[in-house]
């Protein structure tokens, strides 16, 4: 539920779930969906049971022509790695803004 009040908070359709290690999964907006119209009271899931898999990542060098072969046809977002345990984000959105942006 928690994860649900902060994409509903931050307006956004997925959230990472992060380990010490890294990225481990994401919760998607679609999945918890369909997991209330399946009867589900996801009040009393836990993120593990709820989350998909995690974004995939790319280096901090990787051209757009990389991170447009991801997005959308593999995943809806990818993190760029920054090192030491940092990353950031791209998502559709950002990508979209992005190309819009220069045309």
């Amino acid at each position: 539920m928690t994860a649900m009040e902060r994409m509903k908070s931050n307006d956004v359709s997925q959230l990472p779930v992060f380990e010490d290690s890294g990225p481990i999964g994401a919760v998607y907006e679609d999945t918890v969906v369909q997991l209330l119209l399946a009867g589900k009271d996801i009040r009393e899931l836990v993120v593990r049971e709820v989350m998909g898999k995690a974004f995939p990542i790319v280096g901090r060098a990787a051209p757009l022509e990389q991170i447009t072969a991801i997005i959308p046809a593999q995943a809806p977002a990818v993190f760029v790695d920054l090192g030491d345990k940092k990353f950031e984000i791209i998502t559709k959105y950002d990508l979209v803004h992005s190309i819009s942006a220069t045309a």
